[in-house]
């Protein structure tokens, strides 16, 4: 066996899958809350520079635990030879992975002109919205994401864990502008990338290995998502697609609304404070 292939062997470490509540995901959900309180306690007032700076970084640690997440589901090992074989289920463009698409606009696009503007808000109230939901739906129930590699079960909690952290640490960071009418634009990042998942659905269907199911909307595979798999196959595919929007952008909206609620407080204390 080559270096490199003795080094993915080494990636394979594997460990007793974790238990949800369990001693590993109550470590995982400590650190969450420790986080999150330090980098919005801490970071809330920094410049403009070094809040893109932090989201920058964050980027970048959520590309190589992503990088190491696709080596590892593409190289088997029987017992003797590794070898390697893409599954494109793992195709990094689910809901988790918007992370990916959507912190480099707001790290490294620049913020002036109404349209590019428009565009960094919409992000914003993205980040603090949907894509805060959806870390926080994992982090607290991950029934699906727990596997017996060791180096799997950390990257999917530091995964998910950051795009709570950073949910919260974008909406108080940007609190001033973090209100009702902001929540809105979140909606067009949103369509826009299920446009994308669907595209890719049906343009990879039948030509690659692997159950391609981005956001779970293709209508060739099961839906995994909790409520919205009983209405597949039981209603038309444009009404399950109706479905998917509005369920999304009802949670994605009272995610917004826990940080607005979070933002004026924290707004109601500094006007106090200043007092």
């Amino acid at each position: 066996m080559n270096p490199f292939f003795e080094f993915m062997h080494f990636l394979h470490g594997e460990m007793e899958r974790p238990t949800m509540y369990g001693w590993y995901h109550l470590l995982c959900l400590g650190i969450l809350f420790l986080g999150t309180f330090l980098i919005c306690y801490f970071a809330k007032d920094s410049s403009q520079k070094r809040f893109r700076l932090i989201l920058g970084i964050s980027w970048g640690v959520f590309l190589v635990f992503e990088l190491y997440k696709q080596l590892v589901m593409s190289f088997e090992y029987d017992g003797a030879n590794s070898y390697f074989e893409y599954n494109w289920y793992y195709l990094p463009f689910q809901f988790c992975s918007t992370p990916f698409y959507i912190l480099p606009f707001l790290a490294f696009f620049p913020n002036k002109g109404k349209v590019s503007s428009f565009v960094y808000d919409s992000f914003l109230a993205f980040a603090g919205s949907f894509m805060f939901f959806a870390g926080i739906g994992v982090m607290f129930y991950p029934a699906t994401v727990f596997v017996g590699k060791i180096g799997i079960n950390i990257q999917t909690m530091v995964h998910h864990g950051m795009m709570v952290l950073l949910g919260a640490f974008i909406a108080v960071h940007e609190r001033k502008k973090f209100d009702l009418h902001l929540i809105w634009k979140g909606i067009f990042p949103f369509l826009a990338l299920c446009v994308i998942a669907i595209t890719l659905n049906e343009s990879l269907y039948g030509r690659v290995d692997g159950n391609v199911n981005m956001f779970f909307l293709s209508p060739h595979y099961a839906c995994e998502l909790p409520v919205l798999s009983s209405f597949q196959g039981k209603v038309p595919y444009p009404v399950f697609l109706l479905l998917y929007v509005v369920g999304f952008s009802a949670v994605g909206f009272a995610a917004f609304g826990v940080l607005y609620g979070a933002n004026r407080l924290i707004l109601h204390f500094e006007k106090n404070k200043e007092a």
